[in-house]
């Protein structure tokens, strides 16, 4: 572009059609600069005015200058090059200023998106590249070199023949093509080995290059290594499997249910222990009546002094509770160690679900039962053959009232009235009597004996 203005007012006298193109809205000739430019008229004027003062030549590279192109057009950004030459007057003093102008808007855009392209690439973790439609790199960022152990320098040029193995480079290169022929991006997984042996997991984006004409010259992709993610996704469903064949083949017995006793989830040794079906677990409640629950002692277990809804009520956990239930299958009474745990979501107080164990303890229950009626019956043969075999008379009062033939008496011969008998003593304060001294007359000899000594 190039521009003749006569000073001092600065008025065109010449503008070849490379600057009318600039704007081609507007009209230059024989019009003031600030007229013609008045968006950006207030630096350059300056400038013009500090070329006729010095004489001197100004130059300015890619400046940046809001303008308008036409009457009522909007604003816009461009970017131009100009030097501002003074021309000597008839008196040889500067009275005119020669402008030669290059509208550089689309070298510095593309430096900039060159810029912007190369800030992506070197801060993506992501490994981009792109090849030429021989598979050759054209592009190779440094998170690919990470990944492949390979410095940029030594795969531009080359084919994957010099990141991976021969197998793997040729079913990479396959898989390009395919790529290439179909002409459009797509997303795969690959399971890739490099040249030192290790393998790496990507999730990657592939596509076509398209020359200026439209045409396939190349592809592009990118690349994100999932290999962490993978192993964990697999460590996860390992766990999951190896927990899940514990839930199945345990022997005690796992239900999940829900607050209002609804069971979510169970494992086949709860179906067994509590001797109902997988269908009927779930479409029950969890404090069946049918179970007729009793306690320990063998009473009737309330409703509110089961485990689950004490747990419920404090939201604390509630451990081998012991507990008798019906069994329908088996048709008898079997007892259980329950084991209650509450869940919470995170920042609840009320749990979502509640944990429960289930242990069959009926064997342990019964021989307990069996020692303890044992130990009952030689205690009891044992104090039979003491009580049947010693020397002192012994005898179990049951009541408070004597046979009125039998008389006591004190030591001192008086007659000892029933209610200091030491029986009766005994029975009225719940404390033994020892020792007590007292004499007795049998109605059957009719006579009175010695002082006895009587413990109650």
């Amino acid at each position: 572009m190039m521009s003749i203005v006569r000073a001092p007012d600065f008025i065109y006298e010449l503008a070849n059609p490379a600057l009318q193109a600039l704007a081609p809205g507007k009209r230059l000739l024989g019009r003031r600069f600030a007229d013609v430019w008045a968006e950006v008229a207030d630096p350059l004027v300056e400038i013009l005015q500090n070329v006729i003062k010095t004489g001197r030549t100004f130059r300015r590279e890619d400046a940046p200058y809001s303008i308008q192109r036409g009457p009522g057009t909007g604003m816009v950004r461009v970017y131009v090059t100009y030097s501002c030459i003074p021309i000597p007057g008839p008196d040889g003093s500067p009275d005119r200023v020669l402008t030669l102008a290059s509208e550089t808007t689309g070298a510095v855009r593309f430096r900039e998106d060159q810029s912007l392209l190369s800030t992506i690439m070197t801060g993506t973790s992501d490994a981009v590249y792109a090849k030429d439609a021989q598979g050759r790199y054209l592009v190779f960022n440094p998170a690919a070199e990470r990944f492949t152990g390979k410095a940029a320098a030594e795969v531009l040029g080359h084919d994957d023949t010099v990141l991976f193995p021969p197998a793997t480079a040729a079913a990479v290169m396959e898989r390009d093509r395919r790529i290439l022929e179909a002409g459009k991006a797509t997303t795969v997984e690959e399971v890739l080995t490099t040249s030192d042996g290790r393998r790496i997991t990507f999730l990657s984006t592939k596509g076509p290059l398209l020359d200026a004409a439209g045409r396939t010259n190349g592809m592009f992709g990118i690349a994100r290594d999932i290999t962490a993610r993978r192993d964990s996704e697999k460590a996860l469903r390992d766990s999951e499997e190896k927990h899940r064949r514990l839930f199945k083949n345990m022997a005690q017995g796992v239900i999940y249910h829900k607050p209002d006793g609804r069971i979510n989830s169970d494992n086949p040794a709860a179906e067994r222990i509590l001797g109902l079906s997988a269908e009927r677990m779930r479409n029950g409640a969890f404090l069946n009546p049918d179970w007729k629950l009793v306690r320990e002692d063998g009473s009737e277990l309330p409703v509110e002094e089961h485990p689950f809804v004490a747990v419920l009520r404090t939201g604390k956990p509630v451990q081998n509770f012991i507990l008798g239930m019906y069994n329908p299958q088996k048709n008898i009474h079997q007892w259980l160690s329950i084991s209650e745990i509450p869940l919470f979501q995170p920042g609840e107080t009320k749990p979502f679900q509640i944990y429960t164990t289930l242990d069959d303890v009926t064997d342990r229950k019964l021989a307990e039962r069996r020692r303890a009626e044992e130990a009952r019956r030689q205690g009891e043969e044992l104090y039979r053959s003491l009580f049947e075999n010693m020397l002192n008379g012994s005898a179990f009062c049951r009541r408070t009232s004597f046979d009125p033939g039998w008389r006591s008496i004190r030591e001192d011969g008086s007659e000892l009235p029933g209610s200091e008998h030491p029986s009766t003593v005994a029975l009225r304060t719940g404390k033994p009597v020892e020792h007590s001294v007292m004499g007795i007359i049998n109605p059957q000899r009719n006579l009175g004996r010695p002082l006895h000594r009587a413990s109650d």
